[in-house]
């Protein structure tokens, strides 16, 4: 197993060019053996969000990736099922892989609601976290949150990502796809035609 490894988690409903940009950014300047695009299962926030069947999921993930050798698959939390929570995804990866660093790549939105995530207090024992500006959260706000966690760690355990401001989300597809916006520059060709040739999000 490596050494070194990055979880990038989400419903990647569908995946796009933002999740990549996340990984590849992750990868190019943390130097990760690995960076595992991890699908969850339901969220526990996202209960009453329509998630396609997860097979569609798996497959526009494995064309997304297919073309960086360091990035790779995980059903982990697909093969656990039910709920999902961040806490046990990183207990499970730690007590197979115990001599294995993880970090795990977050947005800015979900940063400013770190300390609402179940066993806020264990999350910061078993990872680091990579945090990506986004959306009501700038690289000012995210640098200001992660400091007060750090001095709350004890550790620099949050990190800020080096990568623009997101501007790009699964939901935002969904609804174009649905209203008949083209959408192709916000997903890799490979998702895109995948989508079109299942006929995905249309209704």
């Amino acid at each position: 197993m490596e050494k070194n490894i990055a979880i990038l988690g989400g419903s990647f409903n569908p995946v796009h060019k933002g999740h990549i940009m996340l990984a590849k950014a992750a990868y190019e300047e943390y130097s990760f053996d690995k960076v595992y695009i991890m699908p969850n299962c339901i969220t526990y926030y996202k209960k009453a969000d329509n998630v396609i069947p997860d097979f569609h999921r798996e497959a526009m993930i494995k064309l997304a990736i297919r073309p960086y050798d360091y990035m790779e698959y995980s059903d982990m939390e697909l093969k656990r099922g039910g709920i999902t929570y961040t806490v046990d995804t990183l207990k499970e990866f730690k007590e197979k892989y115990p001599d294995t660093a993880v970090s795990f790549i977050m947005g800015g939105d979900s940063l400013k609601n770190f300390h609402t995530w179940k066993d806020s207090k264990t999350l910061v024992e078993l990872a680091d976290y990579l945090v990506a500006a986004r959306d009501e959260v700038d690289r000012n706000k995210a640098c200001s949150i992660i400091n007060e966690y750090n001095l709350i760690c004890g550790r620099n355990c949050f990190k800020l990502l080096n990568t623009p401001m997101l501007d790009i989300s699964s939901k935002s597809i969904r609804n174009k796809i649905k209203n008949g916006f083209d959408v192709s520059d916000m997903l890799e060709n490979s998702v895109s035609e995948y989508i079109n040739i299942n006929n995905l999000y249309k209704e």
